[in-house]
């Protein structure tokens, strides 16, 4: 009896280390699959910090163009401004920016404002004097990193328009 107790008790020396870990395959397979993993996590970090970068640089360009047609803007004031007191001053004439507003105003821009910006990326404005009095004026932009360009166009009303328009009616100006 004392001998079928002995065996009951556990596995021999032998069994025991080779049960007690995990084989050299186990071990190459995890270690794989730990890389794979790692590689895929670096390769979405790498890609997300590439889109937030293009996406800073998109959002700088935007703000770029959104100052200039601000100050396009500025100018067609400065141009109201100044067509309405030549308009005041004189019961009859007509200022020459009035025989076509939309060109005068381009005329000013261009002496005024540079026609391309971007210190990461670029943009070009172009502009022109449209038959329906309106100034199209379109900025095409260029992302480093990024084959194609993209377009945006804007179309301003120069504000002499109505200024004018009133005198070529023959009504007083106020």
């Amino acid at each position: 009896m004392a001998m079928s107790s002995a065996r009951r008790r556990g596995p021999l020396p032998h069994q025991a280390a080779a049960s007690a870990g995990f084989s050299l395959a186990e071990v190459l397979v995890a270690g794989v699959v730990i890389l794979a993993v790692l590689v895929a996590s670096a390769r979405l970090v790498s890609n997300a910090m590439a889109g937030g970068q293009q996406s800073a640089q998109r959002q700088r360009l935007e703000a770029e163009i959104a100052s200039d047609l601000d100050q396009i803007r500025q100018l067609d004031r400065t141009q109201q401004t100044s067509v309405e007191a030549e308009l005041s001053a004189s019961s009859t004439a007509m200022p020459v920016a009035c025989s076509n507003p939309a060109d005068s105003l381009q005329q000013s821009i261009q002496a005024a404002l540079p026609a391309q910006g971007g210190s990461r990326g670029t943009w070009v404005r172009t502009t022109a004097a449209m038959a329906n009095g309106l100034l199209q004026v379109t900025y095409t932009l260029q992302l480093p990193g990024n084959s194609q360009t993209e377009t945006r166009v804007s179309e301003f009303a120069p504000a002499i328009q109505s200024a004018c328009l009133q005198r070529s009616l023959g009504l007083p100006f106020n």
